[in-house]
């Protein structure tokens, strides 16, 4: 102690630190560095400015950059660094707009002493520079008066005064009184922790974001007793890594479902043999493909940032490079609450590691597509039939994908609609089964009506064709019929024998697709005309009752024969619907190998190709929004919320890419990748209170039924 009051008095006579040794004239700083927490939102900020500085050597005004560091006595000894402002070029008097703030969230320490050194920068590119002077308050000074301004003298390292600083500070937490401050002599202000972002405003990106940086700066305005304040964050999404591992889970499964359709397709011709071979052994080596990459991600915990420099490593292909997201906080210091600008910064959705020597995705789909009538004949570029030929045979595997997405989404609804009516049915509410059936019967007719369009009919029958070709019994789509009849094991038979919904039979694959189509009409009528006579013997009972006052209620008995009397019924409606969507996804998946027959290697390249930057483009997204939810003006705001329920998000993509080399497939795969969101879609569900403890929310990716 009797060592710091020593030091203290020779400092107040001096002006100079004895225990800190002088800057020499002429040194090498990085002043591009910053060691305060900028994580963190600071108690309180100041901002400097100087006059009456020295000209330089050359009699011209100095480049002025002002280093802060701070020490805490007793118990540290030496000066640590804090901060820095910019660099004020060319000016005797600059006016720093970047603020430096001091605290956490544990509150602040008022005896921290704090050392002011003004340099004049003289090399920027090497970090040279020379000190012009320096000074040191405690922030218990700059309490202790009520503007929170304090005028220092600096002085360089002969004691000669060298300017003026002018330090002025606001304290950012509305629960930290400047009486309070003024009241202590030593220790820090810790009565209660701060957890509130700034106080009055509510962005915390902690909930979502990691590595979260901070920036602010002051600005003066046309009126003089005000100031802009602006605050910036810069942060790192939490599921960088965890998305994409996500998505290529999903990709794994809807491979191995390829490989299963084609196992399903049994055995073909020559030709279509080969062609169903080579489409199973890319879907094969896609699969192991992303296993390794799920297995190489998942040895990467913690990490949530991929660096440019990285973009080259073949294990990190799946991640976006360079992912933030930027908030800018713009109020002023009347206490307004501000407003708030979001960002997100990323590099090119493009797969760097993959060969672009054929361009990116947009050739490499158009190359794809005009492959599909290379074989019909001699071509003639330009010409009006070959045009018409190419969009014909385009329109064919668009159409069918259109159908069996449709066909997709319409079993699940009736499969939804046949849980809902066997609950109905419990509690014996008549009216709304029959008003649930309407809409169900709606939905079969769609069904039905999709199963007869030409696209699927011509699919059915070149299928068909191929198997009688492939000496397949009554063009059966079995995987080997013969197989069933020279071996009667039980494992072929229960390969061959299906679940119909009430009874095992014979696999209806093995029947023309007209019956089948057939049989999902039959099975709807059949559960129409139960639900009919159900409501007659129903509605009798009830004319019954009114006649006779003590014939005793069935309501009880209701329930039971509805239920039972439906049971059978919907279970065989479910059995044709499961039917009809694996035969029409056994055509389709044949109509659309053939198509690609000529081509399957340039599909599987540009699958992967697409995925990689479908990857980078969904996590993205995921991290926009995710940034959005924690911005409660928006959030609290009814027409955000109209807008996301009529229109949905709306993600605007600007790019710094030109037409030139590399760029140009950098832009190719980024526009494809942009196009591909259009099929995204966005569900918000409710927080679960574990959630909400651990602030352990994330985003769940899932293939749409």
């Amino acid at each position: 102690m009797q060592l710091q009051s020593l030091r203290e008095q020779v400092h107040t006579k001096t002006g100079i630190d004895p225990m800190h040794l002088p800057v020499q004239p002429n040194s090498s700083v990085d002043f591009e560095s910053h060691s305060d927490n900028a994580s963190q939102d600071p108690v309180l900020e100041v901002c400097l400015a100087c006059s009456n500085l020295p000209n330089d050597s050359s009699d011209m005004p100095p480049n002025v950059l002002v280093v802060l560091h701070t020490m805490l006595p007793p118990q540290q000894q030496t000066w640590l660094h804090h901060n820095h402002t910019e660099i004020v070029e060319k000016s005797s008097s600059p006016q720093f707009l970047k603020t430096i703030g001091f605290g956490d969230k544990y509150g602040i320490d008022t005896s921290t002493r704090v050392r002011v050194t003004v340099h004049h920068v003289v090399e920027r590119m090497t970090g040279t520079m020379t000190q012009l002077g320096q000074a040191i308050f405690t922030l218990q000074d700059l309490f202790l008066k009520h503007d929170l301004t304090l005028q220092l003298t600096l002085r360089d390292y002969e004691s000669k005064e060298q300017g003026q600083v002018t330090v002025t500070a606001w304290i950012n937490d509305e629960r930290v009184s400047l009486e309070n401050l003024q009241a202590q002599q030593s220790g820090s202000y810790n009565k209660r922790p701060r957890t509130v972002s700034l106080g009055r405003h509510s962005h915390n990106l902690q909930a979502h974001f990691n590595d979260i940086i901070k920036r602010s700066f002051r600005f003066a305005t046309n009126n003089e007793k005000s100031m802009l304040q602006m605050s910036e964050y810069m942060a790192e999404s939490r599921w960088t890594f965890e998305l994409p591992v996500q998505l290529l889970r999903l990709w794994v499964n809807e491979e191995k479902r390829m490989i299963s359709l084609l196992q399903d397709l049994g055995e073909l011709p020559f030709d279509q043999g080969f062609v169903q071979k080579e489409t199973s052994d890319y879907s094969m080596s896609n699969v192991v493909l992303y296993n390794q990459h799920v297995a190489h991600l998942n040895e990467y915990e913690g990490v949530t940032f991929k660096r440019s420099a990285d973009r080259m490593k073949e294990d990190l292909e799946f991640i976006p490079i360079n992912l933030h997201v930027e908030r800018m906080l713009v109020s002023d210091d009347a206490g307004s609450k501000g407003k708030l600008y979001d960002v997100s910064t990323m590099g090119a959705f493009t797969a760097h590691c993959r060969d672009g020597k054929n361009g990116g995705l947009t050739r490499l789909l158009h190359q794809l597509r005009r492959g599909y009538y290379e074989d019909t004949g001699d071509e003639q570029d330009g010409s009006t039939a070959d045009m018409h030929q190419y969009q014909q045979q385009r329109t064919r595997i668009q159409k069918a994908c259109t159908v069996l997405n449709e066909v997709t989404e319409l079993r699940q609804q009736l499969k939804t609609g046949c849980e809902r009516l066997s609950q109905l049915a419990v509690a014996a509410d008549l009216g709304k089964v029959q008003t649930l059936l309407a809409n169900m019967r709606n939905k079969t007719n769609r069904l039905t009506g999709l199963c007869a369009e030409p696209i699927v009919l011509q699919a059915a029958e070149s299928y068909l064709a191929a198997k009688r070709n492939a000496d397949t019994s009554e063009g059966g789509d079995a995987s080997s019929l013969r197989n069933m009849a020279e071996t009667g094991s039980e494992a072929q038979t229960q390969q061959n024998w299906k679940w119909s919904g009430s009874n095992f039979v014979k696999s209806p694959t093995m029947e023309p697709w007209e019956v089948t189509r057939l049989n999902v009409e039959a099975a709807f009528v059949c559960l129409q005309s139960i639900v009919e006579e159900l409501t007659r013997q129903a509605s009798q009972q009830i004319t019954a009752q009114l006649l006779m006052d003590d014939f005793p209620s069935l309501e009880g008995n209701q329930s039971i024969t509805l239920e039972q009397e439906l049971r059978p019924a919907l279970s065989k409606f479910q059995g044709c619907l499961e039917i009809v969507w694996a035969r029409l996804s056994l055509f389709l998946t044949f109509l659309t190998i053939m198509e690609n027959k000529n081509q399957v290697k340039a599909a599987h390249d540009a699958k992967i190709r697409r995925d990689i930057v479908n990857a980078h483009a969904i996590t993205t997204l995921a991290s926009a929004f995710a940034a959005c939810t924690l911005n409660q003006d928006l959030i609290n705001s009814p027409d955000f919320g109209k807008q996301l329920l009529l229109v949905g998000l709306l993600f605007q993509v600007e790019g710094l890419l030109s037409c030139y080399g590399n760029e140009a497939i950098m832009i190719e795969d980024t526009v494809i990748a942009v196009e591909d969101l259009n099929h995204i879609s966005l569900r918000l569900v409710a927080e679960t209170e574990e959630e909400k403890t651990n602030c352990s929310a994330a985003p769940k990716a899932s293939l749409g039924e």
